[in-house]
């Protein structure tokens, strides 16, 4: 495995979400449902950030989030790293 370097971060990000339930259309108030995820940056591109929610010390990741980056609203990078080389 190349020698690499994996930082944590928190995102915020926009979901969808439902507003289950009959409800008067003249009452409907329509908000963000916003979600705070952490993980590792294992990859980032023009479209998306992907997060691992483990690594092991063999290099694997598991549980990966994909989260496209117009759904971001803030990115938070933490001060943890793991490096393997």
């Amino acid at each position: 495995m190349a020698n690499r370097t994996y930082e944590l971060y928190r995102i915020d990000w926009v979901d969808a979400h439902s507003m289950a339930g009959w409800k008067d259309i003249g009452d409907i108030k329509v908000t963000d449902y916003v979600v705070h995820s952490a993980g590792w940056l294992v990859q980032k591109n023009k479209k998306y950030y992907v997060l691992a929610q483990q690594m092991s010390s063999s290099g694997t990741c598991n549980d990966l989030m994909n989260i496209p980056r117009s759904w971001i609203k803030k990115i938070y990078k933490l001060k943890n790293k793991i490096q393997y080389e």
